[in-house]
């Protein structure tokens, strides 16, 4: 938001100080307001920021800023000759010249409107070939053998209806609780967004994670580094982190995290990385 205020809207309210009061009841006076290339350089500075903000890769968000220009650049040679046009056709009869009038009094505002709502649309039809796209691309790294279904908010009066229905279906799956929880620390530093330098690893530290409990290992699940809950303690807390979770967040073994739940804070050791 401060990017986008300070790209748009900061030149013309800074050339404001060079417009005279007298502006309000002379249209003469200050015509000079929109005119000069600053604002519009400024803009495009701010768009081009926001661009490399978002890819987190400067040469990705050069060619799609490039790829931008240039389709404003065709938009709008195609809609100055469009307006040509119809201004010619204004000047054959009465009706269609009172029709287009405005397109021949404002053809810069006519050709400057055409190419906002092309740009516009071209938004529109981008979003939807973006999106098949990343579905494609997620449908072939997804494994053969990878569910085809999740059933999430299960309610623990539900659970047992839940597991009597995959059995009964012959489906290899399990209930397993969950909670959401944010991590505030590990150990006794706070953790912070910003101080990971990863754009996915801030990310993941700014969200809430999912946590569960579980007596068993599951089987696709192997302890890379010390070792499974065993029972032995019932009062016994450690956490099993994932291994890529622990080593973008910088997690060892023996670490203690502290997370908060719904307002509700606990603590537990590192136990396992898995």
């Amino acid at each position: 938001a401060q990017v986008i205020l300070v790209g748009f809207a900061l030149p013309t309210v800074l050339k404001l100080r060079q417009v005279p009061p007298l502006r309000v009841l002379r249209r003469d006076l200050g015509n000079t307001l929109l005119q000069g290339y600053g604002s519009h350089l400024l803009a495009l500075v701010a768009i081009f920021l926001l661009m490399w903000w978002q890819a987190g890769e400067l040469r990705l968000a050069a060619i799609v800023f490039a790829a931008v220009l240039g389709t404003l650049l065709l938009l709008g040679l195609v809609s100055a000759g469009l307006v040509s046009l119809l201004r010619r056709s204004a000047r054959m009869g009465r009706r269609s010249g009172l029709l287009l009038s405005g397109v021949s009094r404002r053809p810069w505002t006519a050709t400057v409107q055409i190419v906002a709502l092309g740009l516009g649309l071209l938004a529109l039809l981008l979003l939807s070939l973006v999106r098949d796209d990343l579905l494609a691309t997620w449908q072939e790294r997804i494994p053969e053998t990878a569910a085809n279904y999740f059933l999430i908010n299960i309610q623990p009066t539900e659970a047992e209806a839940v597991d009597a229905l995959l059995a009964e279906r012959e489906l290899d799956a399990a209930v397993a609780p969950m909670v959401r929880a944010r991590l505030l620390a590990v150990n006794d530093q706070a953790i912070d967004h910003g101080d990971y330098d990863e754009v996915r690893t801030q990310r993941l530290v700014r969200r809430e994670f999912n946590l569960s409990w579980l007596d068993d290992l599951p089987r696709d699940n192997r302890i890379l580094a010390g070792s499974w809950w065993t029972g032995a303690d019932p009062d016994e807390a450690g956490f099993s982190v994932e291994i890529d979770i622990a080593e973008r967040i910088g997690i060892d073994l023996g670490d203690v995290l502290h997370f908060d739940s719904g307002g509700q804070r606990f603590s537990a050791p590192v136990t396992s990385l898995r």
